[in-house]
């Protein structure tokens, strides 16, 4: 069975971002959500960071497998990838997200091309 899967961005950003016709900033494009076949909509938590938008890689997987410890999911994945030799795990970056207790924590993160890369190797597990 194959999953579906969609990235969305709030309904609230403005027109033109969509094609790369403005520039995106931290103000412009509020929330992201992922929604898979599988499970329900989640929030992804996100950081504007060197001029483009990273997204929490732990969030994704935890939407995508529903895993009762998804930073353990993604760090077997990650041991996984390093094995293979997979480049994904060298395009993230530990940036500091605001968590459930509204602390900031490290967290592994990912640029949108990172993520799609990251969803790929969960799929083809």
């Amino acid at each position: 069975m194959k999953t579906k899967i969609a990235l969305f961005l709030n309904q609230n950003t403005r027109r033109g971002e969509m094609n790369g016709s403005q520039k995106n900033s931290p103000q412009d494009t509020p929330s992201v959500l992922l929604r898979s076949s599988s499970f329900e909509k989640k929030e992804i938590r996100r950081i504007w960071h060197e001029n483009a938008w990273w997204l929490s890689v732990v969030d994704v997987c935890e939407s995508l497998t529903g895993s009762i410890d998804a930073g353990a999911y993604w760090r077997k994945l990650k041991q996984r990838l390093i094995k293979e030799g997979s480049e994904v795990v060298t395009f993230c970056h530990g940036l500091k997200l605001e968590a459930v207790d509204g602390k900031k924590y490290k967290t592994d993160c990912a640029n949108i091309a990172g993520i799609f890369r990251i969803i790929q190797s969960i799929l083809r597990n």
